[in-house]
């Protein structure tokens, strides 16, 4: 009886935990322009990428949402190639993008909403960029 007792407690902790790990990862993609409504934490971006540029071992990125609104991203250029399989270039310019990460508002540069310190890369996939397969 006890034993039944630890398996279902062990069994019903699993279930829970399981449950909470598929709810925080499945969340929607919030456009650019619903970052308002966000001060700081780990969201799901969408947007298009209207700029970028390479400093040192990151990736800047300007992302902008449907209403115009802008966000930088910050990318690990070693996780964008992982991703995509081939370093950044023009081609991504124009391309909509999903990343993960956490957001902070209120960036030190005026015209965005906030910086999104990049975790992954959710979409679209290297098929999307017609890039091929990153070799992991």
């Amino acid at each position: 009886m006890r034993l039944r007792l630890i398996a279902l407690s062990i069994a019903l902790f699993t279930v829970v935990f399981i449950a909470g790990y598929m709810a925080s990862t499945a969340q929607g993609y919030l456009d650019v322009s619903e970052l308002r409504r966000v001060r700081e934490g780990n969201v799901n971006v969408l947007g298009v990428i209207e700029s970028y540029s390479v400093e040192r071992d990151s990736l800047l990125i300007t992302l902008t949402g449907r209403d115009g609104s802008k966000v930088l991203l910050v990318v690990k250029v070693e996780l964008f190639i992982s991703a995509h399989g081939k370093p950044p270039g023009p081609w991504i310019t124009g391309k909509s993008i999903g990343v993960r990460g956490y957001y902070e508002a209120g960036a030190s540069n005026p015209g965005y909403l906030g910086v999104v310190e990049v975790k992954e890369i959710l979409s679209p996939c290297h098929d999307s960029y017609k890039a091929p397969p990153a070799r992991t």
